[in-house]
């Protein structure tokens, strides 16, 4: 029976694994960022996994450094769209 339970826990960390790694995607697209590099820093096993055969990792640390990684790509956005809301008025004066 621990088993069963044991693959259901792996099972839903993997799903919120892949969660994030959609919401980073979705954002680095956004943001015109490299998507592999950035999931590569936060670690090697969430690219491509499935030529190497690796499995991606679905540890604590992978899945805090993956939320940071999320705030971190969010707060660029928001700079960024702040300075082109800052840079629209101007560009209709010209």
């Amino acid at each position: 029976m621990g088993g069963v339970w044991i693959s259901l826990w792996q099972s839903e960390r993997l799903h919120r694994v892949l969660e994030y790694v959609n919401v980073v995607h979705e954002l680095c697209a956004i943001l015109g960022m490299d998507l592999q590099q950035t999931l590569a820093d936060v670690h090697p096993s969430l690219v491509d996994s499935s030529t190497t055969g690796q499995t991606k990792s679905i540890s604590n640390v992978t899945l805090d450094r993956l939320a940071q990684t999320i705030r971190s790509l969010q707060e660029e956005k928001r700079v960024r769209l702040r300075k082109v809301m800052w840079l629209h008025p101007v560009l209709l004066l010209h």
